[in-house]
């Protein structure tokens, strides 16, 4: 998503936030419902990750029709909530104080709430460090990305994504690809022979990367080949 937004940034500290825009459409006030968080109005971007005095982990949006899990905890151990605006809702929790760091336990309890949000309803998961200073940044995100969010939505809209990973199940790589190429075999037997010159170790290293890319695209077409047919969309 490329998501515009005031009052929003990425409190992920490998990520510099970027200065917020000077204004923004203000958004319809809050639902008695909700509390809204302090908004800092901060416009100067922290050198690392900004300390989170309050505000709104964001973890995704979905179609404000969506029904969350209950019991669903995100960062902090906070509950998890919808804020609705339009026919959008953004997934939230409060933001838990302090520094939030990408330590293990703070990614594994944001991928746990994208990871149940997916089983329950099309989801559009943001990246881990979404803070929002307010209600109305949230707002702010709905309204000003709908036309976006809402194409995305239709998209994926009864599908889901899957990654794919292929692994070579021999125990050397290198091995494996000596008995493919004859002209990798002649390198191996030459250095094993003595060769050791920078032009033979060289000559050698490019013809492995060869060999390997090789190997990669015949394994790509044959795999693409298998999953094409029964996928709306390969990447």
């Amino acid at each position: 998503m490329n998501p515009q937004t005031e009052n929003l940034v990425r409190a992920d500290s490998q990520i510099e936030p970027a200065p917020m825009p000077p204004s923004a459409p203000a958004a319809p006030s809050a639902p008695a419902a909700v509390s809204a968080a302090p908004d800092t109005n901060s416009s100067s971007p922290a050198a690392s990750a900004p300390k989170v005095a309050a505000g709104l982990c964001i973890y995704g949006v979905c179609p404000a029709t969506a029904v969350i899990p209950a019991d669903l905890l995100g960062l902090g151990d906070q509950p998890v909530r919808t804020l609705r605006e339009g026919t959008l809702a953004a997934v939230i929790s409060d933001a838990p104080a302090g520094r939030l760091r990408p330590e293990r336990r703070l990614l594994s309890a944001h991928q746990r709430v994208v990871q149940a949000l997916a089983r329950a309803c099309d989801v559009l998961p943001t990246s881990f460090g979404t803070v929002a200073s307010s209600v109305r940044g949230v707002k702010d995100l709905l309204t000003l990305n709908d036309e976006m969010f809402r194409e995305q939505l239709e998209h994926i809209r009864g599908r889901c994504e899957m990654t794919l990973r292929l692994s070579l199940g021999v125990e050397n790589v290198f091995a494996h690809l000596v008995s493919l190429d004859p002209e990798l075999r002649h390198y191996r037997d030459a250095i094993a022979a003595g060769d050791t010159s920078h032009d033979t170790k060289m000559a050698a290293g490019r013809c492995f990367e060869r060999v390997l890319a090789s190997l990669r695209e015949q394994s790509e077409h044959r795999v693409r080949s298998i999953v094409e047919p029964i996928s709306a969309e390969v990447a």
